[in-house]
């Protein structure tokens, strides 16, 4: 991540010259969503999320006690896990597959057609800074509706995790096995309120550009 952030590294100027074209997003845009994105998956931002989702992110690795309850608990991520990635946001791969790294987990991603670039330059750099890490991902692509490589890509998995649109959901879901955890992240609605009190003469300006 540090590498990804450091305007000067390799990979990060070649995604910056590449994203742009294949995204349609402008230049400034993909630099601003890297930048705030990856900023989430610094080491203390990481050590954050596990202790928000489990409590003792020390779980993972042996029995710990439970609160309140005066037993022992461990827990365990998926073995391997499928992602099967949208092109609508750059940079997106990066917070499922860590996600899945800190559960201990192996993923086998599948780059959209819309943008197939940023999932496999973050695979092949995490490779570089640790490959006995990297040799845990896995990235491809493959058709979507494809049977026999969606039923070889959903096989072993414990866990498969989609993006995109309700129609392309619906039709990886009617793929995963009834043995996997299958979680959708489909289309959302976001929307701002912007009160009267912001709108005053000095504080317009201001304002829109925040809003913007």
């Amino acid at each position: 991540v540090q590498r990804w952030l450091n305007p000067h590294d390799p990979y990060r100027q070649y995604a910056e010259a590449i994203l742009p074209t294949i995204t349609r997003y402008s230049a400034p845009m993909v630099r601003h969503g890297l930048d705030t994105l990856l900023a989430y998956f610094r080491k203390d931002a990481l050590w954050s999320l596990l202790q928000a989702e489990l409590g003792d992110p020390l779980v993972l690795d042996s029995f710990r006690p439970r609160p309140h309850a005066g037993s022992l608990t461990r827990a365990y991520g998926p073995r391997l896990v499928t992602h099967i990635f949208s092109g609508n946001v750059p940079a997106l791969p990066a917070w499922s597959l860590i996600c899945a790294l800190l559960t201990k987990s192996a993923s086998l991603g599948k780059s959209a057609s819309e943008e197939p670039l940023f999932a496999a330059l973050f695979a092949r750099s995490l490779w570089e800074v640790c490959p006995e890490i990297g040799a845990c991902v896995a990235i491809g692509w493959w058709k979507g509706g494809d049977a026999d490589l969606e039923t070889a890509a959903f096989a072993h998995a414990n866990a498969v995790i989609a993006y995109g649109s309700e129609t392309a959901i619906r039709a990886v879901q009617g793929r995963v096995p009834p043995t996997a955890r299958f979680l959708a992240y489909g289309h959302k609605l976001s929307f701002g309120v912007i009160g009267r009190e912001r709108l005053t003469t000095t504080q317009a300006p201001d304002t829109a550009r925040q809003a913007a």
